[in-house]
């Protein structure tokens, strides 16, 4: 089973590597290494980090590879708009159009949005971890939004705390024998 996650941002003009790593620590106590070969905007396919969970005791001072599929696309809110309206008129054969994407407020933020960087993750936690801590950092970064496509919901507030909270639901099922040893990139 795959899960995405949708970031929605206007540019990548400040996410860098490093920047990355120092979020992932400091937000998320997750001591990560992206692969140094790593360009965000251009990239696509599986991008790699070396992993270190500080505050797990069983996995406490191993280090572990993991990372997400990523792809990074252009994103257009009038033709996301256009394209809801059109499947809307069929289903409902009305003539009533939505106004929003979301809604007022994600909507004023999609609106500034040039990418939509899709994150793919399969059935390991870590994946999850990974992708859900990278989303925020894009969406803080990059003054972005995040979409979960399987719940529907816009994350924009408070982007910290609602990924801490799936992060740490993810960190406390996390089991050494679904992690791989990092063996270098």
């Amino acid at each position: 089973m795959s899960v995405d996650i949708h970031a929605y941002i206007k540019d990548f003009n400040n996410a860098t590597r490093e920047g990355c790593e120092q979020y992932l620590l400091q937000q998320f106590n997750i001591k990560a290494q992206v692969h140094p070969e790593s360009d965000f905007e251009t990239d696509s396919g599986f991008l790699p980090f070396k992993v270190e969970f500080p505050a797990i005791d069983d996995l406490k001072g191993k280090e572990f590879i993991s990372g997400f599929e990523i792809f990074t696309g252009e994103y257009d809110y009038q033709s996301e708009l256009q394209e809801i309206n059109k499947s809307c008129s069929k289903i409902a054969k009305k003539k009533d159009f939505q106004e929003f994407v979301v809604n007022e407020e994600v909507d004023n933020l999609l609106k500034t949005c040039n990418y939509d960087v899709t994150l793919v993750t399969h059935s390991c936690c870590c994946e999850a971890i990974m992708a859900s801590a990278f989303a925020s950092y894009l969406a803080e970064t990059c003054n972005g939004v995040i979409c979960d496509p399987q719940s529907g919901k816009y994350y924009h507030k408070n982007l910290k705390q609602e990924t801490f909270g799936w992060i740490k639901q993810l960190m406390d099922g996390l089991k050494l024998d679904e992690l791989h040893p990092f063996e270098g990139f």
